[in-house]
């Protein structure tokens, strides 16, 4: 129907490995970061690949942008290579920017929306903040934006956390990333997303990206095992633990649908039957 070249149209530079971002639909429009001149936000037409409107000067992250609504006004939150922004989703006007970091930050773990607050984290044990943001309609300047927590011992870096009420599980890498004949260093936690405070930690999960489903979570670890998991605000309980992959790293987050889990490393996809048969599938 339609196709974009951010390079050619819009100068885009990604990031030092390329553009790794998802695409963000919300509103009839696609949001992107790709780190262009005037343009290191884009949204696109869904329907027509128009450029709806563009927006900064910031280098882009790997992050993919994360829309949020606070009092009925549409935002989007960009975590970027060296700044967090806020901008209102409609027109592109950027309404809030905090520098983070400088040179270069790679920013891979998506943000949370926990209504009021949106946490985000850095990796080399960076920590994770909680700001706290609000709409105030008529005032002059609507938009409220202050630091509610900041805790050290959540640095998120490939791997997204997951939140399951109102607790965000995830791994606090403490040295450098995994390699093949070893996994991550670090420990996986359970974090107050209201307060920040460390919950309880474990050193038997290792770097993971999870699916929650109700109170249970499936994940993968870097390397390259599935584990399913109970959780809660005392402790994790794990149901089994199967090796999937031998000898890669696996970074990708599972994806679940109809009891069947797919996972992939760089080389291979898997799927994995952890539910009951479903009776349509017959």
């Amino acid at each position: 129907m339609w196709k974009k070249s951010f390079q050619q149209e819009l100068s885009g530079e990604g990031t030092e490995f390329g553009y790794s971002a998802s695409p963000i639909i919300a509103d009839g429009r696609v949001y992107l970061p790709i780190g262009g001149p005037q343009a290191s936000i884009v949204a696109i037409g869904l329907p027509d690949g128009n450029v709806a409107w563009k927006s900064g000067n910031g280098p882009a992250s790997y992050c993919s942008m994360l829309p949020i609504s606070r009092s009925g006004h549409p935002l989007l939150v960009g975590y970027l290579q060296n700044e967090l922004v806020i901008l209102d989703r409609t027109t592109g006007k950027e309404l809030w920017k905090s520098r983070i970091s400088g040179g270069y930050d790679e920013h891979s773990a998506m943000p949370i929306d926990f209504d009021p607050l949106v946490i985000v984290s850095a990796p080399f044990q960076a920590g994770s903040t909680a700001y706290r943001i609000e709409w105030h309609e008529g005032s002059a300047n609507p938009l409220r934006v202050e630091q509610a927590w900041q805790q050290t011992q959540l640095s998120l870096d490939v791997d997204s956390a997951t939140r399951i009420a109102d607790v965000i599980f995830g791994f606090d890498l403490r040295d450098p990333q995994s390699k093949a004949h070893r996994p991550s260093r670090g420990t996986y936690r359970a974090l107050d997303a209201n307060t920040g405070e460390v919950l309880w930690s474990s050193d038997t999960i290792g770097q993971a990206n999870a699916v929650a489903v109700g109170n249970e979570m499936i994940l993968l670890n870097d390397a390259g095992e599935l584990i399913r998991a109970s959780v809660d605000r005392h402790q994790i309980h794990e149901s089994w633990r199967l090796k999937v992959f031998e000898d890669e790293v696996t970074w990708t987050p599972p994806a679940l649908a109809s009891g069947i889990v797919i996972v992939r490393s760089h080389q291979r996809a898997v799927a994995i039957r952890v539910g009951e048969p479903n009776p349509l599938d017959s």
